[in-house]
């Protein structure tokens, strides 16, 4: 395949750094949310960071763009696009667990309710003070009937938000 022409290699550039700018933009506005716990600071982190990644990967590509059919090329930008649109989503949901509809299976409760990552926080946190962090008491809810169902510990927005 031969490469593009100069134009075309352009606009290939000019996407492909918006795509990645764009994806970096997202991770900094979720990891600036968590440590500042400001929304409008977070933004401003990830404007800042999309542009700046953009500018660098057009300015120095990591990966040369070499002659692609326009198919793959039209296959690759949906694939991208559809990418893009369901990591934003997930972090509205990451940032605020409130919004339940941003996750990736709104409809399923569990889905929406199960962390892993939750466990290993209280696992973490447990290690030193008790002698069994597999201990279901860890993860459930006291209940008085031992024969009955268990009550997950639910991870909810109150005890994840940063707090200044």
């Amino acid at each position: 395949m031969s490469a593009p022409s100069p134009e075309r290699r352009s606009m290939l550039l000019l996407v492909v750094a918006g795509s990645v700018g764009f994806a970096s933009g997202v991770f900094a506005y979720t990891i600036a949310a968590g440590l500042t716990g400001s929304l409008p600071s977070a933004t401003l982190i990830a404007i800042a960071v999309a542009g700046l990644v953009a500018w660098v990967f057009q300015r120095r590509p990591v990966v040369p763009l070499v002659g692609a059919s326009r198919g793959l090329e039209i296959v690759a930008a949906v694939a991208t696009i559809v990418a893009l649109v369901q990591l934003t989503r997930l972090a509205v949901f990451m940032v605020d667990s409130s919004q339940p509809r941003y996750s990736f299976f709104p409809a399923s409760d569990w889905e929406v309710h199960h962390s892993c990552v939750s466990a290993y926080f209280v696992a973490a946190q447990a290690a030193d003070r008790v002698p069994d962090i597999y201990a279901d008491s860890l993860y459930s809810l006291p209940q008085h009937d031992p024969q009955a169902k268990r009550k997950p510990r639910k991870w909810t927005s109150t005890n994840t938000r940063h707090r200044s």
